[in-house]
């Protein structure tokens, strides 16, 4: 499994300067159209399963990855759920999860 994760760091602060990023459970329901979902497996299951119920009514899934490569892409240990809303941004940050 080998995650491009330089440049989907990249893509992420790009998505944070453009402010086209939700971060957390809660924000990302409040959304009108998310382009990608990306969560920590680490996510708790109430949370999992409130953010899975939102993403079926939109007709997308959710992109689970392993703790450690979530946390050294957010930066952060705290942030467990992110919400692409560039499609241009989800597209790349897609690409380079090689591992799916």
């Amino acid at each position: 499994m080998s995650l491009q994760i330089p440049k989907i760091k990249t893509y992420i602060g790009f998505a944070i300067k453009s402010r086209e990023i939700k971060f957390g459970v809660d924000d990302i329901v409040k959304t009108k159209n998310p382009k990608l979902v990306l969560a920590s497996k680490g996510l708790g299951e109430s949370s999992l399963s409130k953010l899975k119920k939102f993403l079926d009514s939109k007709n997308m899934e959710v992109t689970l990855l392993d703790d450690a490569d979530f946390a050294e892409i957010m930066q952060s240990e705290n942030i467990k759920a992110v919400s692409i809303e560039n499609n241009n941004l989800a597209e790349a940050i897609k690409k380079n999860l090689t591992n799916f």
